[in-house]
C-alpha cells in the first residue's frame, strides 16, 4: 500500500493548513478525520470538495472536480480519465 506523509496545522476556528507530502492541500479538503490506535499507523480520511454533479439520472453523470482535489487526488494515485 502507498503512504504519504500528512502535516496537519490547526488553528483557531478550523483554520490552518493541510500538506501532503509537502504540497499544500488546503483548499482542496472540506473535513479531515484522523484515527489512532496503537500498534497501528494513524488513519487519515480527506474529505474533498466535488463542485458540481451534472445529469444526475444519466448512466455516467459528468462530475466536475474543482482543480485543488483533482491535484490531491492524482497525487494519491488516481488517473484521470482519457481525454480530461
Amino acid at each position: 500500500m502507498k503512504t504519504n506523509k500528512i502535516t496537519i496545522n490547526s488553528g483557531p476556528l478550523g483554520t490552518g493548513t493541510i500538506h501532503l507530502d509537502d504540497t499544500d492541500i488546503s483548499n482542496a479538503v472540506r473535513g479531515i478525520d484522523v484515527r489512532l490506535r496503537p500498534g497501528d499507523f494513524p488513519e487519515v480520511t480527506l474529505e474533498l470538495g466535488v463542485t458540481e454533479i451534472y445529469r444526475l439520472s444519466a448512466e455516467e453523470p459528468d462530475v466536475l472536480i474543482d482543480g485543488h482535489v483533482r491535484d490531491v487526488l492524482i497525487k494519491l494515485g488516481w488517473t484521470p480519465p482519457q481525454g480530461d
